[in-house]
């Protein structure tokens, strides 16, 4: 992406104050989630090996691990199957839909499906970078990873339509984290190192079924170049069944929900 920003990595007491900012107070679910999410991500780090590609992989998969895979079937899995269990578990938040995968390794398979669905409209405090967004309005959020879908460059805007001023670019088949999907309008925000950065038409973009990164990566001089945005959204909160067969023929079964932050991406609660 043109203009891309050099990230530097925030101390995490700043990541949630970027991240989180105007939240009301974590409970004590939400507490050992995210605990949960960010030993499950350190691990993952650990195992992603000594290339760059290979612990950004690693902290995606423990964090959906440590957050998506709870204690009570995650006893009964090896590591491999905790892996399949999360991104069946994220494919099925992002897109309602049901998912099933099968290790042939241990014999073991499972599916994920929706039980429950709650679409909530609320004020949220989004971060965004000032220099480059003239306007946030309304919008459902999306938190999924997307992808230029264009030929040729496709042009980010300092707000929903082609009368924004052009704030950067980004190339074709590059993949582009968006935060919500503006009301009544065919365009999404999209975010760079966590931070809301500008507008795409979303007919130019596809999604990848991916889930978007909740953290924060920025220089100080970007840091100091941040708003946070009061922004009126629609939250969707999904309560999935996890069902595992082990391979005994034992079948295990637990519930967990799911909501999405204000950034879009999803978080156990």
């Amino acid at each position: 992406m043109k203009n891309s920003l050099q990230a530097k990595t925030v101390p995490l007491a700043l990541v949630c104050c970027l991240a989180l900012a105007g939240c009301q107070t974590m409970t004590k679910q939400q507490t050992g989630t995210g605990i949960g999410a960010a030993i499950g991500a350190t691990v993952g780090a650990l195992a992603g090996g000594d290339s760059k590609g290979g612990r950004i992989a690693g902290v995606l998969i423990g964090g959906l691990v440590g957050g998506f895979v709870g204690n009570q079937i995650g006893a009964y899995l090896d590591q491999q199957d905790k892996e399949e269990l999360a991104r069946s578990t994220e494919s099925t938040l992002i897109s309602g839909e049901e998912s099933s995968w099968k290790n042939p390794d241990t014999g073991v398979e499972g599916s994920v499906k929706v039980v429950a669905e709650e679409k909530n409209k609320s004020s949220q405090n989004i971060v965004v970078l000032k220099d480059r967004i003239t306007e946030v309005p309304p919008m459902e959020l999306v938190g999924e990873k997307f992808q230029v879908a264009a030929s040729s460059n496709v042009n980010m805007r300092g707000g929903p339509g082609t009368d924004y001023k052009v704030v950067s670019s980004v190339a074709p088949n590059e993949i582009v984290d968006v935060v919500g999907r503006v009301d009544g309008k065919d365009w999404v925000m999209v975010a760079d190192n966590g931070l809301g950065s500008g507008f795409i038409a979303e007919k130019l973009l596809k999604p990848t079924g991916q889930m978007t990164s909740s953290s924060v990566n920025a220089s100080s001089a970007e840091a100091a170049n941040t708003e946070t945005v009061a922004v009126q959204v629609e939250q969707t909160c999904r309560t999935v069944e996890q069902s595992v067969k082990l391979a005994n023929g034992e079948i295990k079964k637990t519930t967990m929900e799911a909501c999405q932050k204000a950034d879009g991406s999803w978080a156990a609660v």
